[in-house]
């Protein structure tokens, strides 16, 4: 059996998708304002840097060595605090 709809049921559904069509429409014209903060030109955009040139000189170390090094520093330095911490007496009332 079908029920003939009214007017009182299909009126939340307009303000629904009233509601999402402002929705859309206000994050449409936001999308429009970001594009105006774009460069202009697509080519400026598009410009690569010069290479590096051939005699830049290469580090005395390589960079992981370094990175091991200061991290193998950094473990020290934490296992020296914790080892102050724990021979730290606690203060008693």
């Amino acid at each position: 059996m079908l029920y003939p709809t009214s007017k009182l049921a299909t009126a939340p559904m307009r303000k629904r998708s009233k509601s999402w069509a402002l929705s859309f429409l206000m994050c449409a014209a936001l999308l429009q304002g970001c594009g105006a903060t774009l460069p202009s030109s697509p080519s400026a955009s598009l410009t690569l840097p010069d290479p590096p040139s051939q005699s830049t000189p290469q580090p005395a170390q390589p960079y992981s060595k370094q990175w091991q090094l200061q991290v193998e520093d950094w473990q020290r330095v934490v296992r020296e605090s914790r080892a102050k911490l724990k021979d730290t007496l606690l203060m008693r009332d």
